[in-house]
């Protein structure tokens, strides 16, 4: 849940993500639609080979005896570089873009600081295997490609 204020110029919410009672300090800025769906334009999801990064992503967090669908949607931008957005598919959420996307073959870092998360993984046999960190704890997560691509 997000609980917030709007800013006098209605361009900034600001205030705090609160998940599993713990909260999170986070701004929303007012997004320029057009320019949001001219960079959505170019992300470039397709996979040549299952070690390729670009792809959707699915998973499954078990963590204190829950399990938790996680989806990765992560796109190849034009100048080279990754972007990723995370989708939690049981708590009914929208897209959460990761605010850092690293990849050095084979290892890949995400970061959504905004909720005190992140992944490090390697993608080995079309498999990303890594741990999952969030609020002082580590889970092991393991993503394969969603069969829809």
């Amino acid at each position: 849940m997000f609980e917030g204020r709007l800013n006098e110029n209605d361009t900034e919410m600001a205030g705090n993500w609160i998940e599993g009672g713990q909260y999170f300090p986070m701004t929303f800025k007012r997004a320029d639609w057009q320019a949001e769906q001219a960079r959505e334009a170019q992300k470039d999801y397709s996979h040549a080979s299952p070690n390729d990064l670009p792809g959707h992503w699915k998973g499954i967090l078990n963590a204190n005896g829950s399990k938790l669908q996680l989806a990765f949607d992560v796109a190849k931008l034009p100048d080279g570089t990754y972007s990723c957005s995370m989708t939690s598919l049981d708590q009914g959420g929208g897209e959460i873009p990761a605010s850092t996307t690293q990849y050095f073959s084979p290892n890949l870092r995400l970061e959504w600081p905004a909720i005190g998360v992140s992944f490090n993984g390697k993608l080995e046999n079309g498999k990303l295997t890594g741990a999952w960190r969030q609020g002082g704890g580590v889970v092991p997560l393991v993503l394969e490609r969603n069969g829809a691509n």
